[in-house]
């Protein structure tokens, strides 16, 4: 299941399954809800079993209350779309040096935990002619991105949308061959290096250094940048389902349960589970979206609505804007 709904999901399982899971509630602790019902009211053409029909509805329930949550919050709280962008101001200069792992080095300083930083573009100089591999890498394996290019002595090479996305707070960028000469980089003096925007922030969130022997140096090497930190909403939804797993992990049930009868409304299948009892299958599904709404908006108890705000409330992240103060400072800005 994609992001951020799987923080969801992984709320509820189902017992009986091959898979190992790890869950706060099962579906089939519900009473009248079980593998057996299930495989009854799958059908050959979406779910064709118990197991895969209850993923189907658990994944359903999960973008339903991903919705729902991000709807709550938005009424008051906005997460910002982007904290700093900038590229390198630095150029190409006429020296040129070879080395194990030479390059730069991009630094995310800021201090949130719903941010991701973003390559966008590179510039690359090198002095020799041939293919040779960019390495941008972020210590995470799985994360490695190797970009092949027939390179010619003296060139400057552009590569454009890269999109490489990490939840890490520093990148390096890399020529894989060690016995390529890469141009070295001259720098403004007084500066970072970074920030074509010229606001303050970038200088102190946003760090472009240098890289030699796979460390950080003063001097750069071959690779001028330009990344974005921006905030995800998707992470703030995942933050808010982690804070009280119990309490979401409730609800989901009771939207899952909601799907469940829905759908043994409206499957093909006719046996003794699917396709009988209409009447107690519409109550009960009416009766599950009814303690989902209830739980949701905290009907007579404490609720989800009132779990997100008292999270938002209590956090610094920068990412994390209240509304009033957005239209405050618009209307004294």
């Amino acid at each position: 299941m994609a992001y951020p709904e799987n923080c969801f999901q992984n709320l509820i399982g189902i017992h009986g399954t091959c898979e190992p899971q790890e869950a706060t509630y099962w579906l089939d602790d519900v009473p009248g809800i079980d593998l057996a019902k299930l495989a009854a009211v799958a059908e050959a053409n979406s779910a064709p079993t118990g197991a895969k029909l209850a993923e189907k509805l658990i994944e359903s329930a999960s973008r339903y209350m991903a919705a729902d949550v991000e709807a709550i919050y938005d009424a008051q709280y906005k997460v910002q779309n982007q904290l700093v962008g900038g590229c390198s101001n630095c150029t190409f200069s006429a020296n040129y040096g070879q080395g194990s792992q030479r390059g730069i080095i991009i630094k995310d300083a800021t201090e949130s935990g719903f941010s991701a930083m973003v390559i966008d573009k590179l510039e690359a100089k090198v002095n020799s002619t041939g293919t040779f591999h960019i390495i941008i890498d972020d210590g995470d394996p799985d994360n490695v991105r190797t970009i092949p290019w027939d390179f010619v002595a003296g060139v400057e090479f552009e590569f454009q949308n890269l999109n490489y996305r990490t939840k890490r707070k520093s990148v390096r960028v890399y020529l894989l061959e060690s016995d390529v000469p890469l141009a070295q980089l001259s720098c403004p003096r007084g500066g970072s290096g970074c920030g074509c925007s010229g606001k303050s922030a970038v200088v102190s969130d946003l760090v472009f250094a240098g890289l030699t022997d796979g460390v950080e140096s003063q001097n750069a090497w071959g690779f001028k940048p330009c990344v974005v930190i921006r905030c995800e909403a998707a992470d703030l939804l995942c933050f808010v389902a982690h804070s009280a797993p119990r309490m979401i992990g409730m609800a989901l049930v009771y939207k899952t349960a909601e799907l469940y009868y829905q759908t043994r409304l409206h499957t093909e299948r006719n046996n003794k589970t699917a396709g009988t009892h209409t009447d107690f299958m519409k109550e009960e599904a009416v009766r599950f979206g009814k303690l989902y709404k209830e739980k949701l908006n905290g009907t007579g108890t404490r609720g989800v609505k009132d779990l997100v705000f008292t999270t938002l409330q209590q956090t610094t992240d920068v990412c994390v804007v209240c509304n009033s103060l957005m239209g405050t400072a618009w209307a004294t800005g």
